[in-house]
């Protein structure tokens, strides 16, 4: 962790608890700066559910630093048209040029791209794994220690970290290993 006026140990272990978009991409991050992350993922493999998203050009910037841009290009629709539906019965209110002759990159220095949501999930895992994060799968966390990094998994099997990031959705148990965030109830 860069925390100023300190010197970065690249020994710091962090456990990365979930395996979404969230988690590959704060693991392979924090992979890429030196750190030992280990993802801890409750189901079975990359399961990420949904249909397609919109990489903005603030977020499409970050990964083609991290030198993902081809293995995005591969998975990537460029989208020439944004268009406008009334929500009630899907009539085309109107379109907007979104791509043109890739104006995103030239404005924003970056692409406009709608991806597949499970591509996305797997191109951030494999650059997460290749720059040396392990992924544990089927590692139910059932208990958390903020005190300590102690991530407790069903059962009984521990990890310890020097960092805990909770990446584990809206029931969230790296949250309620937090004091006083025991009994925060997400409003959904």
């Amino acid at each position: 962790m860069d925390i100023p006026g300190q010197q970065n140990n690249p020994k710091d272990s962090v456990l990365v608890v979930g395996a979404g978009m969230g988690g590959c991409a704060t693991a392979l991050g924090l992979a890429r700066r030196g750190h030992n992350v280990h993802v801890l993922e409750a189901r079975d493999d990359l399961s990420e559910l949904g249909a397609g998203l919109q990489i903005s050009p603030n977020a499409s910037r970050v990964l083609c630093t991290w030198g993902l841009r081809d293995k995005f290009e591969e998975k990537v629709c460029v989208p020439p048209w944004l268009e406008y539906r009334a929500y009630d019965n899907g009539r085309t209110l109107g379109k907007l040029p979104n791509n043109v002759n890739d104006w995103y990159e030239d404005i924003y220095g970056a692409p406009l791209w709608t991806i597949y949501r499970p591509d996305y999930q797997r191109i951030l895992a494999e650059a997460a794994m290749s720059s040396g994060a392990k992924f544990t799968f089927s590692a139910k966390v059932e208990k958390v220690d903020s005190e300590t990094g102690a991530v407790e998994l069903r059962y009984g099997r521990e990890f310890r970290g020097d960092l805990v990031v909770g990446a584990d959705g809206v029931w969230s148990k790296v949250r309620s290993g937090i004091p006083g965030c025991q009994n925060v109830e997400p409003v959904v």
